[in-house]
């Protein structure tokens, strides 16, 4: 977040007015977490220009090392109308659980008029599988243990790739690490593109990867790596990645 770049969403001539302010915490798949200066500034914003604030923070409880100490959650904002996102399918680790909560917070009477509004939609639009239901206190009991496992695995296949590229003294590869969540970006030398190094890496190793542009970076030359594969499988499909990286370059 550009910390001077804070305007009123409406001055803008012919614009629309904002209606909600959207963030990402911690950011994918960069892994930026927001830190206590970032979220007053947000809170404070909010608050002036009258916006609900919905913040995506399935990523929240996986930090890495480089996460800092001042990270911040939004969930359970008490002075902002707050809408907190987190579902089993992060918590668990497991893309095909598709359970999904928010948390309401904020000032009373805000809160209690969104809680209506959310139960007609709950009701007409998102039934919620009566199967699923009956087995939702096992994976909830089930979280904590889940999410350790993930933010070890994750933390330790990060130190693998960073060991990996420092022993290449020669490598144009750079790893942008992450403070959280489940992936890391690589850089390398911008002449290398993107898509044809992951076309390659598919075709040739059956590796799949996404390529930066898809996620607008402001720079060429990055591809998006998953650290949720187990560390044996990891550390043999990132050399790969960084021989093929080293073949280009």
């Amino acid at each position: 977040m550009d910390r001077d770049s804070i305007s009123n969403p409406s001055e803008s001539a012919g614009s629309p007015v904002a209606r909600a302010l959207i963030v990402i915490n911690p950011s994918n798949p960069t892994g930026a977490y927001l830190d206590s200066y970032e979220r007053k500034t947000l809170l404070n914003y909010c608050n002036k220009y009258a916006l609900p604030l919905i913040a995506d923070e399935v990523f929240y409880d996986f930090p890495l090392p480089a996460a800092p100490s001042s990270r911040a959650r939004l969930a359970g904002c008490p002075q902002n109308l707050t809408f907190a996102l987190d579902g089993l399918s992060k918590s668990l680790s497991a893309p095909g659980y598709k359970i999904a909560w928010l948390e309401v917070s904020g000032p009373d009477a805000l809160v209690a008029e969104a809680k209506t509004r959310l139960d007609i939609i709950a009701d007409a639009y998102l039934p919620f599988s009566e199967i699923l239901a009956e087995q939702l206190p096992g994976f909830l009991q089930e979280i904590p243990r889940q999410v350790a496992l993930t933010r070890g695995r994750c933390a330790a296949n990060l130190e693998v790739l960073k060991g990996l590229v420092a022993a290449d003294s020669i490598s144009p590869v750079t790893v942008l690490e992450p403070q959280g969540g489940w992936n890391v970006l690589l850089r390398f030398p911008s002449h290398v593109d993107e898509e044809e190094l992951v076309k390659q890496l598919l075709d040739e190793q059956g590796i799949y990867l996404q390529p930066g542009y898809f996620f607008d970076l402001p720079f060429n030359g990055v591809i998006n790596l998953s650290l949720l594969l187990e560390p044996d499988y990891f550390r043999e499909n990132a050399l790969k990645v960084l021989r093929t990286i080293n073949a280009l370059s």
